[in-house]
């Protein structure tokens, strides 16, 4: 029967929770440093070793006690970083084509996340981040900090667009968007239906023409009434 490190501490590393991952062979296991505060995931046999030698300054990889001072701590090419950057050049900079949906309107980042990664890093970890998930405020006139941010898919970001247009179907309000997938009709076809004065029922229901040679799909979905988030 495997043996659960969980609890035990190496250094500056705090044994979390065993998973049933695997790597090279050995128990992978949920950690954190306590000299940065990084999660991340590893198994634990470099750590045992050093701590049998009586090495007790064991990190992530954040610190490096030759130099007493704090170097990369290899989270600098993942996705949480890149969005992290892109959140930061839409608030603050001017340059940025998205700058006036963000920072020109006063959307600004919470002082915890803006003063350090490791912070917003940890948030999104523990608040259900995923590599097909972004990030996405609640309420989309408030600030990126943690009471107004959740990651959601590509759809439910659609739904929470400032410039999103909704209309209401059988006491149902939905996006256009939303409407157009359930109907299976494309959104350049139902926005022109409206436009003509259609009913909203009519719209919906009569059938696009035979001979319509568009094609109803993602990308048609994606690129109508999308605005960075």
């Amino acid at each position: 029967m495997l043996k659960n490190y969980s609890g035990e501490v190496y250094g500056n590393i705090q044994v979390l929770e065993m998973t049933n991952k695997r790597k090279r062979g050995y128990v992978v296991y949920k950690c954190k440093c306590n000299k940065c505060g990084r999660l991340f995931e590893n198994s634990l046999e470099h750590y045992k070793k050093r701590a049998k030698l009586g090495i007790n300054t064991m990190t992530c990889g954040c610190y490096n006690p030759h130099y007493n001072n704090f170097y990369k701590n290899g989270l600098s090419k993942t996705r949480v970083r890149f969005i992290y950057n892109n959140m930061k050049e839409r608030c603050y900079n001017k340059n940025n084509k998205a700058y006036k949906y963000y920072g020109a309107r006063g959307i600004k980042i919470c002082d915890e996340w803006l003063k350090d990664f490791i912070n917003f890093y940890n948030w999104a970890i523990n608040n259900g981040y995923k590599e097909d998930l972004s990030i996405d405020r609640i309420n989309v006139d408030g600030n990126y900090e943690p009471n107004n941010c959740k990651w959601s898919t590509f759809q439910e970001q659609i739904s929470n667009r400032t410039n999103t247009v909704k209309i209401e179907y059988n006491n149902i309000i939905k996006p256009l968007t939303e409407w157009a997938r359930q109907y299976k009709i494309p959104i350049t076809t139902l926005r022109s239906r409206l436009d003509r004065g259609w009913t909203v029922e009519r719209a919906l229901n009569e059938n696009v023409h035979k001979n319509f040679k568009g094609k109803h799909s993602e990308k048609h979905y994606k690129y109508n009434n999308f605005e960075a988030k």
